[in-house]
């Protein structure tokens, strides 16, 4: 799956979770910080990216600054 498709499935379930429209986001945008995404949402949010990715993940190595924006998140679990 290439990065942008990636970012845009990203992109698409923050709006959607967020209930917001995709001119309101950016891949800078805090998703926590700004509570965009809820800690409860977290769980469907790592569900989605173990789908995209289709590894699971260990979430011994993980927290909260995993999940700072849409950057951090492709950084994070899919190593750009």
């Amino acid at each position: 799956m290439t990065e942008e498709l990636v970012r845009a499935k990203l992109r698409e379930w923050v709006c959607e979770a967020a209930e917001t429209t995709p001119d309101q986001i950016t891949d800078e945008t805090a998703l926590l910080d700004s509570s965009l995404v809820s800690s409860m949402q977290l769980v469907e949010l790592v569900m989605l990216i173990e789908d995209l990715r289709e590894e699971a993940i260990e979430y011994g190595e993980i927290g909260p600054s995993s999940f700072q924006d849409i950057n951090t998140i492709y950084t994070t679990f899919f190593g750009a």
